[in-house]
């Protein structure tokens, strides 16, 4: 019975653990997304003869 609380616990704190690396990878995903949005509204893209796009400010 004492093994069993041991690894119920044991699973709930990999779960925590698991969601809190979730949160902060899907933090981090979502603050680059933003970074990019701003990138692109502070500059001209346009694609180049090779098909890729390039990036320059609109200053």
């Amino acid at each position: 019975m004492n093994n069993f609380k041991f690894v119920e616990l044991r699973k709930i704190m990999i779960a925590d653990t698991y969601m809190d690396f979730l949160t902060l990878f899907t933090n981090m995903l979502h603050g680059s997304n933003q970074r990019l949005v701003v990138e692109s509204k502070m500059c001209i893209t346009k694609t180049n003869t090779k098909g890729f796009l390039t990036r320059r400010s609109k200053r």
